[in-house]
């Protein structure tokens, strides 16, 4: 927001006006762009699951609260190309609907997020848990991906890290449970 601020000034950024400080945190405007026709239908003549993929993901934000959500908190993934986030399911009437975790490799080589578990046990106010994933989207490039229905439970225990390893141009949506 301040970066935005000061290279755009206070006529856009700020308050009431065109960029927010809430619009810096929301990942769909963080995600945003322009995209021209011709890249969009080379993009589905290389078998990339538009129609499926925009299913998946609105089954997902159907389900889980938290994906309608603008409550979020930014996790260090220690690698700058990877953005990583938990988002929180919407007030107390949503108190069955966990929260999810949220990973994007933007670059085009794989990588690893390393998330200290202590992190996530702060965050999330709970010292054990377990991360099932929900959607998985890969590709060589940022015009591919893939959608992965099936879903896993892991159960990190108690390491010093979590080492989640991302292909090049993927996201990994988590939902986490409590173990209790």
């Amino acid at each position: 927001f301040d970066t935005l601020l000061s290279l755009l000034g206070p006529e856009i950024v700020g308050p009431e006006k065109a960029i927010t400080f809430e619009k810096c945190l929301d990942p769909r405007e963080l995600q945003r762009g322009p995209i021209a026709q011709s890249v969009y239908y080379e993009a589905l003549e290389q078998s990339f699951p538009a129609v499926e993929l925009i299913g998946a993901f609105n089954a997902l934000r159907k389900q889980f609260s938290a994906l309608r959500s603008y409550t979020l908190t930014p996790i260090d993934t220690f690698d700058a190309s990877i953005l990583g986030m938990i988002r929180y399911p919407i007030g107390p009437e949503h108190s069955d609907n966990r929260p999810i975790l949220a990973l994007s490799n933007l670059s085009e080589r794989s990588l690893t997020a390393s998330i200290p578990f202590t992190q996530l046990q702060t965050k999330l106010g709970v010292s054990r848990f377990t991360l099932i994933e929900k959607l998985r989207l890969e590709g060589d490039h940022s015009q591919r991906a893939e959608v992965s229905g099936s879903g896993y439970g892991f159960d990190p225990g108690t390491p010093a890290r979590l080492d989640i390893a991302l292909r090049p141009y993927s996201a990994i949506l988590f939902e986490i449970c409590w173990i209790d």
